[in-house]
């Protein structure tokens, strides 16, 4: 540290894990610094801090804010979200408190509050939410109301009527629409300047101030230079207009984030506790780890845990998508916010608060839709420059219809009309609201995707890797066929079973679960033995019993190549059962597979018709992952693999210039699941898949793969034809209001629905469906 140019001194202590620096500011920055102790092998913790930020009008606003907020002492990066409203910052944790933030964030001009997270701070924030949409709802009333008789005689002027209001009576109208109820036009204006940069408002305030000025100007002084055309009524209009579009705007931004608030609705806000032999109600939020909560039938889960006492099915639609309510019993886990159905449980609380799965899920929501698209990182580029631009063609308008024309009046028309129509807001929504909907709607599906960037990068998909094991089967062995030579199925299952009584052996557990399934009576066992790597011995009654593989069979006398059909272990596992009592008799078999899931085969086929092909990678030996390609209609398999070569089979593939998906559930699929373009993992598997996944499936349902890929591809469809329109509109809309083919009414009108018309086409996404 210490040969870094412009580090006087530097020293670093092993016990308290930190490093205390004296360095010169001109030539080292924090980043230089980070970077250099991350070459050394060494990192720095970092912490994210996300604050609501309130008085954003356009993607000009957002991409200032981030400019000025990754520029400031300590800030590793920042980004902020025009949809959302909310900056999220990196830094390296300790440096920076949020109220250091808040500050440099009002310093630019907006202001900025802590994201809120309990209950009643979400309830109360709804309530102000609520309030602010009945006062701008008022302001647009009061607005058309005192504009409809400055607009009224030009509506009778097709008709052959001509009226019209003293100027007087006009400029007492025009005034308030103005300086009253379009003050937060002159506001954001105002800050924005101040800020160093321009935004929608400032093009508003020059435009219907141009406008209003003229106008107050003939009315005082008639008679003079500027002639006696009146244009309050474009002013108002304008004004009416563009207030109209943002509380429509609002509405609609509200209602793209509606997803991440029913999850948050979902949060029950006191459960029942058993404390001191007492069952007692109290806040959630008081609730710990170990203790035990009652749920009446009915009533919302309010914990993760697991089921001490109790049966009963739960509805977890709006965690996991799973539309059929599911079986618990107890040593059943379950999730918080579950709905109990006719059973009374008594749970035993694992997880709580922020822990929780709902909280977890909610988390990866909310950074998923305050996250950045790649292609967001363009739009912010041209926001950056666009409203400068626009006051440039504004005047060049002027100056050239002054110059051709002659005619003051139309330059002056001309150059409002391009103020006025030019529309960054479009452009700043068209990427954040759609990546809103397009999350959300993934999650009632029980899709949750981590960032933007998955979401976006997936529709790229051309390739989908399988795990098999738990991902395309079952993951837990089950009965496939019951052989016993004399036709007793049910008598060779009893005294199999009876035999594995409280065997932890998968196999067993298998067993011993089909015939509880099935009701079997298990008989008292005896004189257990187990023989290592071949079987057991046991004693059912009178009868000496011998269970186990092939080789154990071989070595006692028995030729398994008797039955070759019916055993063939290739494709699954063989539990011979052997009855050795007076002699050596074979009494049967019992095979045992994998099963594959219920939904693997329309997965595959689903996948192929988006023109994906699936590929299969497992650590299972090569007949049995042959045989379930087969099933499935999947033509290219690895197996027998390490976790090391999971991962080198995927760099292959993409060295093939494929763009690669993996969809794992264990520990061992981590590698590769982190080497792929884009990872997903089943919900049922590890911990350690799901965070290393940028996609996770709440329930191990192999037919999410293609909804996800589906969404990401309806998503980015979106984002484009947002881009597209908003850039068109522009495009087109300038030109024209430069030749003077708009009048500033009509181009202030259009300027107020084109953002209307963005978020809009955005909640069209709703509507989705897998074909």
């Amino acid at each position: 540290m210490n040969r870094l140019p412009g580090m006087q001194h530097a020293e670093v202590s092993l016990a308290s894990e930190s490093a205390t620096l004296d360095f010169n500011a001109a030539e080292l920055t924090d980043e230089k610094l980070i970077t250099a102790i991350s070459k050394a092998g060494f990192s720095v913790p970092m912490e994210t801090i996300q604050l609501a930020v309130s008085g954003m009008t356009c993607a000009s606003c957002s991409s200032r804010l981030e400019k000025v907020l990754s520029r400031a002492d300590g800030v590793t990066s920042a980004s902020v979200n025009l949809a959302t409203e909310q900056a999220t910052i990196v830094a390296p944790a300790g440096t920076l408190a949020q109220s250091d933030l808040i500050t440099i964030i009002r310093k630019a001009g907006f202001d900025a509050s802590p994201i809120k997270s309990t209950a009643e701070q979400l309830a109360a924030e709804e309530q102000a939410n609520q309030a602010l949409d009945r006062k701008e709802l008022l302001h647009v009333v009061l607005a058309a109301t005192m504009t409809l008789p400055l607009v009224f005689p030009m509506l009778l002027m097709p008709f052959g009527i001509h009226l019209e209001l003293p100027a007087w009576l006009q400029f007492i109208i025009a005034t308030p629409v103005q300086f009253w109820l379009g003050a937060r036009f002159y506001e954001g204006a105002y800050k924005s300047l101040r800020g160093g940069a321009g935004n929608m408002d400032v093009l508003v305030v020059l435009g219907t101030s141009a406008a209003w000025g003229l106008s107050a100007w003939v009315t005082l002084f008639p008679g003079g230079a500027a002639g006696d055309y009146l244009y309050f009524e474009s002013s108002a209009m304008i004004i009416t207009l563009i207030l109209f579009g943002k509380w429509m705007e609002r509405r609609a931004r509200r209602s793209a984030g509606a997803a991440i608030r029913a999850l948050m609705d979902l949060r029950p806000e006191s459960a029942r506790v058993e404390r001191n032999g007492t069952i007692i109600e109290v806040s959630v939020e008081t609730i710990l780890p170990d203790e035990i909560v009652v749920v009446r039938p009915g009533e919302r889960v309010p914990v993760d845990g697991i089921i001490v006492e109790g049966i009963s099915q739960l509805d977890e639609s709006l965690i996991t998508g799973e539309s059929l309510p599911v079986n618990r019993e107890v040593g059943d886990p379950v999730t918080g916010a579950a709905i109990n159905g006719e059973g009374l449980l008594r749970i035993r609380t694992t997880t709580v608060g922020t822990e929780s799965t709902l909280a977890r899920i909610i988390r990866l929501v909310e950074s998923a839709q305050s996250s950045k698209a790649p292609i967001q990182h363009l739009v912010d580029q041209i926001s950056a420059i666009f409203v400068p631009i626009v006051v440039a063609i504004a005047t060049l308008t002027f100056a050239s219809w002054a110059l051709i024309d002659g005619s003051l009046q139309t330059a002056f028309l001309a150059s409002v009309s391009v103020l006025v129509i030019a529309c960054p807001c479009a452009l700043g929504l068209a990427t954040p609201t759609a990546i809103m909907v397009g999350t959300g709607m993934a999650a009632k599906r029980g899709i949750l995707i981590k960032d933007a960037e998955a979401l976006e990068h997936a529709y790229k998909v051309d390739t989908l890797v399988f795990d098999k094991t738990g991902t395309l089967t079952e993951g837990h062995p089950a009965l496939d066929q019951i052989i016993a030579l004399d036709g007793q199925t049910d008598r060779l299952v009893q005294l199999a079973a009876s035999a594995q009584q409280g065997s932890e052996h998968p196999l067993a557990r298998a067993l011993l679960r089909y015939a509880t399934e099935q009701s079997v009576e298990l008989l008292p066992a005896a004189d257990f033995s187990a023989l290592p790597g071949r079987g057991l011995t046991a004693r059912i009654g009178e009868q000496q019993l011998l269970i186990g593989n092939r080789r154990l069979m071989l070595e006692k006398g028995i030729e398994p190549s008797a039955f070759p059909q019916q055993a063939s272990e290739e494709q699954q596992t063989l539990m011979w059962v052997a009855d050795k009592t007076d002699h050596i008799q074979l009494l049967g078999f019992i095979s045992v597979t994998d099963p594959i899931k219920v939904g693997a085969h329309q997965a595959i086929t689903e996948l192929k018709a988006l023109g994906i092909e699936p590929v299969m990678l497992t650590g299972d030996n090569r007949q049995i992952a042959n045989t379930v390609a087969a099933n499935l209609g999947i033509k290219r398999v690895m197996a027998e693999l390490l976790p090391v070569d999971k991962e080198s089979q995927i760099q292959q593939l993409k060295a093939e210039g494929r763009t690669v998906a993996m969809v794992g559930d264990g520990i061992n699929d981590a590698p590769a699941l982190a080497a792929a373009d884009i990872s997903m993992a089943m919900g049922t598997g590890t911990d350690v898949a799901m965070h290393t996944a940028g996609i996770t499936l709440m329930r191990g349902d192999p037919t999410l793969v293609a909804e996800a890929l589906s969404i990401s591809r309806a998503t980015r469809r979106k984002i484009w034809q947002n881009l597209f329109w908003a850039l068109i509109y522009n495009l087109v809309a300038i030109p024209l209001a430069a030749l003077g083919l708009l009048s500033p009414v009509i181009a202030g009108a259009a300027m107020a629905m084109s953002s209307v018309s963005v978020v809009s086409n955005s909640l069209l996404l709703r509507r989705w469906k897998m074909r």
